[in-house]
């Protein structure tokens, strides 16, 4: 069966991407792959995963994770054989002047 992990990537307090990933991870389990049981379709929250920005020596490419929390991660996506994440919000609003 093939795993694909979709990943909430905000973890701002107040974000709208886990209603997102969300309903995609419905639409896709309606699909007849999954409904078949050949795929299965997961929402994994960054904001579960304490994460700091950018603190491992070399780029995820390598994967030589030094600190204890990117092993973590490491370890609960590496059983999927792929991953989505939600887009984050890039929209502006204008305020009143």
């Amino acid at each position: 069966m093939v795993r694909i992990a979709i990943v909430i990537g905000s973890t701002r307090p107040v974000r709208r991407t886990e209603v997102v990933a969300r309903w995609v991870a419905e639409a896709c389990a309606r699909h007849p792959v999954a409904q078949a049981g050949k795929a299965s379709f997961d929402v994994i929250d960054l904001a579960d995963h304490d994460l700091p920005v950018l603190d491992e020596r070399a780029a995820a490419l390598w994967a030589d994770y030094r600190g204890a929390h990117t092993r973590r991660w490491a370890a609960t996506i590496a059983p999927y054989d792929g991953s989505s994440s939600s887009p984050r919000s890039t929209t502006t609003r204008s305020r009143p002047r």
